[in-house]
């Protein structure tokens, strides 16, 4: 905060889906610590179970990103593809677009994505780069897959990209996605997001039925993709924790982006 930091974030060194993190804001009462009591034993927590933690300023996120490659047998590195994920004001994932991740985009920031509506394939040679200067870093014996997640932000009024905010040597959220996306007509827009049952104001069976009757399932022509319609990817009635469903429409709504 001596820096000029507005506020920081306090992550585990290894973490799942933003779920262990702390937000610390700024304070002018803030005296020889700018935690409180509560921050503190966050952070004991962490130092106790994990014996370190990430530190870094809270930036003015506009949008996640996520990059997804294959490390391959023969020691070479393939980007699978991109796509943009959704989060809760503390960071946290809530969901990811399937298909169209740009469409409720503002134009300023469609243009940053895509060198000022010139080069649509800007992000792919900027995370095709990335993998080459990441795959010298990975342990010599490491094959698999790796997502890498990475954020566009606003500082000073200018959009800025962070290129790398974590590195994940696993399947990822952003996987997931990019499978369901060749289940999905390439003119909709969906997104995949993942319910907290705890999060719902009904119970899980009414909203499911709720959900199911306000967007049937419609599917094209030769039954192979999805055209409209709600798809639910684990059972609503059997999840303990989270339900995850796949909503696809001619373009986003509120719906989609906030649950």
């Amino acid at each position: 905060f001596a820096s000029g930091w507005v506020g920081a974030v306090m992550k585990a060194d290894f973490g799942t889906a933003g779920g262990q993190l702390m937000k610390v804001d700024a304070r002018e009462d803030a005296t020889s610590t700018p935690l409180l009591d509560h921050q503190q034993g966050w952070l004991r927590g962490q130092l106790r179970d994990a014996g370190a933690i990430v530190v870094e300023p809270w930036l003015d996120r506009v949008l996640d990103l996520s990059a997804q490659y294959d490390v391959q047998a023969d020691c070479t590195i393939r980007l699978v593809g991109i796509s943009r994920f959704l989060t809760d004001e503390r960071g946290r994932f809530q969901g990811i677009f399937v298909s169209n991740m740009v469409g409720d985009l503002d134009p300023d920031v469609r243009r940053f994505l895509y060198g000022d509506g010139q080069d649509t394939h800007r992000l792919q040679r900027l995370f095709g780069h990335l993998g080459d200067l990441l795959l010298p870093r990975l342990p010599d014996d490491f094959q698999g897959p790796i997502g890498v997640d990475a954020m566009v932000y606003r500082e000073a009024g200018a959009l800025r990209m962070k290129p790398i905010v974590e590195v994940n040597p696993r399947f990822t959220m952003g996987r997931v996605g990019l499978s369901l996306r060749k289940r999905v007509l390439t003119s909709r827009t969906a997104v995949w997001r993942v319910q907290r049952l705890r999060d719902l104001a009904d119970d899980v069976e009414t909203w499911a039925a709720r959900l199911s009757a306000a967007r049937p399932l419609e599917m094209t022509a030769d039954g192979h993709q999805i055209s409209m319609g709600a798809v639910f990817t684990n059972e609503p009635t059997e999840a303990r924790v989270s339900v995850g469903v796949l909503m696809v429409a001619e373009q986003a709504d509120p719906q989609m982006l906030t649950g």
